[in-house]
């Protein structure tokens, strides 16, 4: 959900600025690039056969890791607090 909102917040801000589709998709891209592929990588695990045996027990041994993982995926603060593109 917050990626929905985001992802529109920023189009909004782009279309309003009258700024290009490229710029939008850059920026964009910029703002969950890292997060996003750590889930995907930590998706992919945890639907494996061996990740489906490991996960209970690496998050039993580091129950830590849940709030890593969920800090981690997060779309970046300084993505959501950055000054909008201003007009041309």
């Amino acid at each position: 959900m917050s990626i929905a909102l985001h992802s529109g917040t920023v189009a909004a801000d782009m279309y309003l600025a009258d700024e290009t589709a490229d710029l939008y998709h850059r920026t964009l891209h910029a703002h969950l690039n890292r997060s996003m592929n750590l889930a995907t990588i930590l998706s992919r695990f945890i639907v494996s056969g061996v990740g489906r045996n490991l996960t209970p027990v690496g998050l039993s041994i580091l129950p830590g890791a849940m709030g890593w993982i969920a800090n981690s995926t997060r779309i970046p603060q300084q993505a959501l607090h950055q000054t909008p593109v201003l007009p041309r």
